[in-house]
């Protein structure tokens, strides 16, 4: 049976990391995300594989110099939108070809479509490239001739909450201090053996509480649409109110939340 391979997403960021000179273990912790880590052994072939690519297509994978746009096949017109999506640092030459293919496709798509649809046909070409799975690109094709806002109209709108939360388990017969409580999300869940409640994670005490599981670290994301994807190994609570869903992620911070929603493999938009 063949090796797994732990996300596609992440095998094609640990791609571009290993053109760029990264070595394995700084790979893994980069591509990590919660419990999703794929081990050492699982990047080592990964890049055993990256070498099996031709030297034209891992030339892709290193960043653009913006002085040699000619020479990627990109037109001078490009430098505009590179300058504007390039908040984190310059893309790879493979990522800014489609950036400009897909904002030529279609003119009014947003910058997060834009980026996100992009992420998507990065990671589709590496599958291709290396061998690892049959990308479906009428996912990408139902983008480009969807609805309002060029939003594919099967993306997930989403609104990460600016509060950090925490779950707190209290014994059942036990009462429910002051400092529960916010203006935000508050969820209450009783059972025989234990009261859980999801909180803001600012007003509780910072130090232990004796008969009290404090887990803090939490990221709320909330959506009004109920397709939900598995997130696979992320640590996650998810809780329905009816009118929304709220998906709970452990994640070092809001740039985290998006990555773990990105390597889905369903459009998010963040609203």
């Amino acid at each position: 049976m063949g090796r797994p391979f732990y996300s596609h997403a992440q095998m094609s960021r640990a791609l571009e990391l290993h053109v760029r000179g990264l070595g394995l273990t700084e790979i893994r912790d980069r591509v990590s995300s919660g419990k999703a880590s794929p081990s050492l052994r699982t990047v080592s072939y990964w890049i055993k594989r990256f070498r099996t690519m031709s030297h034209e297509e891992l030339m892709l994978e290193q960043t653009i110099e913006w002085h040699l746009l000619d020479t990627y096949g990109l037109p001078w017109e490009a430098l505009s939108l590179i300058r504007r999506l390039s908040s984190k640092g310059l893309p790879s030459k493979r990522r800014a070809r489609w950036w400009w293919r897909l904002s030529m496709a279609k003119p009014e798509l947003s910058d997060d479509v834009l980026l996100s649809m992009s992420d998507r046909c990065v990671v589709y070409q590496h599958m291709s490239l290396l061998k690892t799975g049959v990308p479906d690109w009428s996912k990408v094709w139902d983008q480009i001739r969807g609805g309002k806002n060029g939003k594919d109209v099967k993306a997930v709108e989403y609104h990460c909450l600016p509060e950090k939360y925490a779950l707190c388990e209290f014994p059942s017969e036990g009462v429910l201090p002051e400092w529960i409580g916010g203006s935000g999300f508050i969820s209450i869940t009783q059972t025989p053996g234990r009261i859980s409640v999801i909180c803001e994670e600012g007003p509780i005490p910072s130090h232990d509480i004796e008969g009290i599981k404090i887990v803090r670290g939490w990221y709320c994301v909330r959506t009004d649409s109920d397709k939900w994807p598995c997130i696979g190994e992320a640590e996650k609570l998810v809780v329905s109110t009816g009118d929304s869903v709220y998906m709970l992620l452990q994640a070092r911070d809001r740039e985290h939340v998006k990555e773990i929603l990105g390597n889905t493999g369903i459009t998010f938009v963040s609203q």
